[in-house]
Formats: structure tokens, sequence, C-alpha cells
């Protein structure tokens, strides 16, 4: 996860080959909570950025691939 705020979350994904370890392919992706009577973004429910701040905070400890940087929000 490289950033998180009320309503978006960027990760960061690889695709590793099982038989030698090479990394296939790399994406990041981007996500907003979209509410679909309304077809705004909206803020996550209540209890959903304490846990994504939870778990951005854990992946924060591992180190990102050459050329990938952490954001601290997501353009909020």
């Amino acid at each position: 996860m490289l950033g998180v705020n009320d309503k978006r979350l960027l990760n960061l994904l690889d695709l590793i080959r099982a038989d030698d370890g090479t990394v296939a392919a790399t994406m990041e992706q981007f996500s907003i909570h979209v509410d679909l009577k309304t077809r705004k973004v909206v803020p996550f429910g209540p209890a959903t950025p304490k846990r994504l701040a939870a778990l951005a905070d854990v992946h924060a400890r591992f180190p990102l691939p050459p050329g990938h940087q952490r954001r601290h929000h997501c353009g909020a």
C-alpha cells in the first residue's frame, strides 16, 4: 500500500513468476470509494480509514522496488 486517505487507496502490486522469482509485471492501482446510487466519490465507512491506515503503517516497513515511492496521501 503506497497511500491512503478517507476516500482513496493506492496500492503497488507485483506479479512474480513462481518458478524463478522474476518480476513479470508491476502495477499501481488507484481505488476510489464511490456511492453507486449517487455515482460520486464519498468517504469510506467510519471504521475503514483507521484499518487502512494501520495496514499502511505495516506496509511502510517494507522496502519498495526501485522507481517507486510512497505517498502520504492520495491527492486528497
